[in-house]
């Protein structure tokens, strides 16, 4: 590989990390918000938050607060699974195992500091990633 592939693989990695999935994730907020029997709504402009409109009862916030990590991560995961190219692919898990991650800790610990969650994330993403390079080798 030159130096132009690993570029491009760069560019896809943050592509799909900061552009794809965080609308994945909050639309997934959303999903949560109205299984739970809420009312919510994602703005165009603030595509970072979901904003409630109706709160759900809230012995159900934990699943609000999970929905939108499991619902980006099963998008991605299920595009790992369709996908045949290795450097998409391992976008796909990558970000898969941050949005799993960052769901869980996200509901445990959303009355925290977000930018712990980010980064229990961002480890539980790794370790994934890691993980599936291993099983290649």
């Amino acid at each position: 590989m030159n130096k132009w592939d690993y570029l491009d693989f760069i560019i896809q990695l943050l592509l799909w990390t900061c552009i794809v999935s965080t609308p994945l994730h909050e639309y997934g907020h959303l999903l949560a918000v109205r299984v739970a029997g809420g009312e919510g709504a994602v703005y165009s402009y603030d595509l970072d938050a979901m904003r409630w409109e109706t709160m759900p009862n809230t012995k159900h916030l934990w699943f609000v607060y999970l929905g939108g990590g499991l619902f980006a991560g099963l998008v991605f995961l299920f595009a790992y699974l369709r996908c045949c190219d290795w450097e998409l692919r391992f976008c796909f898990m990558f970000n898969a195992g941050v949005q799993f991650g960052y769901g869980v800790f996200e509901s445990l610990f959303h009355s925290t500091e977000p930018v712990f969650s980010i980064l229990i994330g961002l480890v539980v993403g790794v370790f994934m990633v890691y993980l599936y390079v291993l099983r290649r080798t």
